[in-house]
């Protein structure tokens, strides 16, 4: 049965949504190769579509454009290669295309959802996807309701849902996954050590994009205090984004220059190097506004590679780390309670190493791709055999 997928966002396009596609369109290869993909066109896309053994279609990246050239080619792909079933990483665009395709095809859908992405008052720059956001939820109330199944990344993405009248008994709540055979336990790179001057330091750890809410500025103003314990501490900050020129300020301001590195983008593929590097990794985003963190796949990430983490106290966090045992969840308002569990886990290399372990364990048992992608494929193909 050959299966449709559709993303706004796909590698070598960095970002949480790109990634969770990427997971469940390679497993669901893995497991059955019949599927094709349909995504925006990126810088670096046509060298990274060769290495790929399942088809990848790409479109103009431009808005509008965009929606009504994925439009005319899901039709086009649907006949094409006889699909079953389209498969949606978000409700907008690639929910509203599938929708109308479906009215015309009889076929089901199936639509995820993360964060951010289901919000109404969503803070983003760009005043078309603020329009769409606020001003159509109606459109948004009707993808879910004729989708065939919903997939929350969280209990907290589903209550999200339920609350803006998305009837619970559609909602399959799917925790996200890891790819183990790329995120693993690796010794630190000299290469890296070397370059970032890390020889003799303790290393902390970001990967996010730099937006208000994912709380790398609290991770900052922390630091005098982890600082006043750990003097040899370093904190690499992965990811690029807005806020980048104010997070500086706040380095400057603090004195912290000797002490932060600002790495910006990094590859997918060098990812694991980086988390092999650090001795904690942390990500203590908030609610702004509007965004908030639906689950962190990059706790997962970090843990799979060995490493104990932080998160916050909110979104779909808690859900993706467990507390005092893979890691640690935080107040992400309170500089005290992050700069402790930092110097608990830099002062205690046994602690370290144990919550680690229990987190690397979790995702190769629980939480891997493969996994993941089984459990969504069988709701599929049980929600298709009973309508």
């Amino acid at each position: 049965m050959c299966t449709l997928v559709l993303s706004y966002e796909f590698p070598p396009a960095i970002g949480g949504v790109g990634y969770y596609t990427y997971g469940v369109t390679k497993s669901l290869y893995d497991i059955s190769s019949d599927i094709v993909v349909m995504v925006p066109y990126v810088p670096g896309a046509k060298d990274f579509d060769k290495k790929e053994q399942f088809k990848i279609i790409r479109v103009s990246r431009i808005l509008v454009m965009r929606e009504l050239m994925m439009v005319i080619a899901t039709f086009c792909l649907v006949r094409k290669y006889s699909i079953k079933r389209i498969f949606n990483s978000v409700w907008f665009p690639c929910g509203v295309i599938s929708f109308l395709i479906t009215r015309l095809i009889n076929i089901p859908y199936f639509v995820s959802a993360h964060g951010s992405d289901i919000l109404d008052d969503q803070n983003i720059q760009n005043k078309f996807k603020h329009f769409i956001r606020h001003n159509l939820r109606w459109l948004k109330r009707l993808i879910f309701k004729h989708a065939a199944r919903i997939f929350a990344v969280s209990n907290f993405t589903k209550e999200v849902l339920i609350k803006q009248g998305v009837h619970k008994d559609k909602i399959d709540v799917v925790l996200n996954g890891v790819d183990n055979d790329k995120f693993k336990p690796h010794k630190k790179s000299s290469r890296l050590l070397s370059k970032h001057k890390l020889f003799g330091q303790k290393t902390i750890l970001s990967v996010a994009r730099l937006d208000r809410y994912k709380g790398q500025d609290m991770v900052i103003q922390s630091l005098p205090k982890v600082l006043q314990k750990c003097p040899n501490t370093v904190y690499l900050i992965v990811g690029d984004g807005g806020q980048k020129d104010g997070l500086k300020d706040l380095v400057n301001k603090l004195r912290l220059e000797s002490h932060v590195r600002f790495i910006g983008y990094v590859s997918d593929d060098r990812l694991p190097e980086y988390y092999n590097l650090c001795d904690v990794f942390i990500m203590v985003p908030r609610q702004v506004k509007g965004d908030f963190e639906g689950f962190g796949l990059t706790y997962l990430e970090a843990n799979a590679c060995g490493k104990p983490v932080i998160g916050s106290r909110t979104g779909g966090v808690p859900e993706a780390i467990i507390d005092r045992e893979t890691g640690f969840i935080v107040d992400p308002t309170s500089t005290n309670e992050i700069s402790q569990a930092l110097i608990n886990i830099l002062f205690n290399v046994q602690l370290a190493h144990k919550i680690g372990k229990a987190g690397q364990i979790r995702v190769e048992q629980e939480l891997n791709w493969k996994l993941v992608t089984n459990k969504m494929r069988n709701i599929m193909k049980l929600s298709e055999n009973i309508s």
